[in-house]
């Protein structure tokens, strides 16, 4: 007659991973690997193909134009992480410097005061949005698609007879 046991078999206890496969498994879970082994190979390979890159005027012109796109890309990042997003980003962009050149050119305003002008239009269309989010509850991609839609103004004009 064969004895019935309540135990389970026991198993070899498993093998501790060695401090490399520990170190390797924790870059490769950080979300931020790809993006550093992005940022290498593409400054390798561009600084193979313009070597003038790699210089400091080469490096001051790249960051000069990436820091114009990071400003922004701070701010809608936090949005994105706060579940937010915002479409009047991108018109406001546009419309700021539009409102700048419209009342220095057309206006004969001096630039700085066309300068703070526009940066308060822009600050202030970015209160509404928050101000219409916020207590309205409406979701904040319909809020800003509205307010984009409201900045870009109407394209059809109509004639009157």
């Amino acid at each position: 007659m064969p004895v019935i046991s309540d135990r389970l078999p026991s198993q070899a206890a498993p093998a501790d991973p060695s401090r490399d496969q520990r170190l390797l498994g924790r870059a490769l879970a950080r979300p931020s690997l790809p993006a550093l082994v992005a940022l290498a190979v593409v400054t390798v390979v561009f600084g193979l193909q313009a070597p003038a890159l790699a210089t400091t005027g080469g490096l001051a012109s790249v960051l000069d134009t990436a820091a114009l796109l990071g400003i922004g890309g701070v701010a809608v990042g936090l949005l994105l992480i706060a579940g937010q997003f915002d479409l009047s980003v991108g018109v406001l962009a546009i419309a700021s410097p539009l409102l700048t050149a419209l009342l220095v050119q057309q206006a004969g305003w001096a630039i700085w005061p066309a300068l703070l002008a526009s940066l308060a239009a822009a600050l202030v269309v970015g209160l509404v949005n928050g101000f219409l989010v916020v207590n309205t509850g409406l979701p904040s991609f319909l809020v800003t698609l509205a307010t984009f839609l409201v900045l870009q103004g109407s394209r059809r004009r109509e004639r009157w007879p």
